[in-house]
């Protein structure tokens, strides 16, 4: 079907092509200028999106959104997500069931001596290291440099620095 303008005369008899009045061809244009402006926060080669944004000039006589992209401060990531949808990092997920083979080595005896032996060898690296970090907190505390504790040092790198084992039989204690 060609393109017929609204101004062009109309015949009385012509109703095969239906017209619009001015404010719902207005809405009409508002609806694709939102589609195509989310349009360009997809990921797309360099060509398309340069042939985009040449439409959107053509059709709707403004300049293109542009599209932030590369490192965006925190500050700044409520007011970014809103206008792009990039990189979201994603939580580690875990299946429902774990399989087969991970249920039998975690719930194997031996799996649990290796574990326990990791979890005592990680501790006899983490404990002095923690309690040197816990001097050093202890000093910055009494010079005003910080505000926790030396206690609370040792507990916190001694828990990330010290391996918890993931089997059930592992992770209970010795009877």
């Amino acid at each position: 079907m060609p393109f017929i303008p609204l101004d062009t005369p109309r015949k009385a008899t012509d109703t095969a092509f239906p017209r619009v009045s001015q404010d719902e061809q207005a809405a009409r244009d508002a609806d694709a200028e939102h589609l195509i402006r989310d349009e360009f926060n997809l990921a797309m080669p360099d060509d398309s999106r340069a042939a985009l944004e040449t439409d959107y000039r053509q059709r709707f006589g403004k300049e293109p959104p542009s599209i932030r992209r590369g490192f965006i401060p925190l500050a700044n990531a409520e007011e970014a997500q809103a206008v792009s949808r990039g990189f979201t990092p994603l939580a580690a997920v875990e299946p429902a069931h774990p399989s087969i083979l991970k249920t039998v080595v975690l719930n194997n005896p031996l799996t649990a001596i290796g574990e326990t032996a990791m979890n005592l060898a990680s501790q006899g690296v983490a404990m002095p290291v923690a309690g040197l970090a816990g001097i050093g907190a202890g000093i910055g505390n009494a010079l005003g440099l910080t505000d926790k504790t030396g206690a609370d040092v040792v507990h916190s790198v001694g828990e990330a620095l010290t391996y918890q084992p993931r089997g059930e039989l592992g992770k209970r204690p010795p009877r």
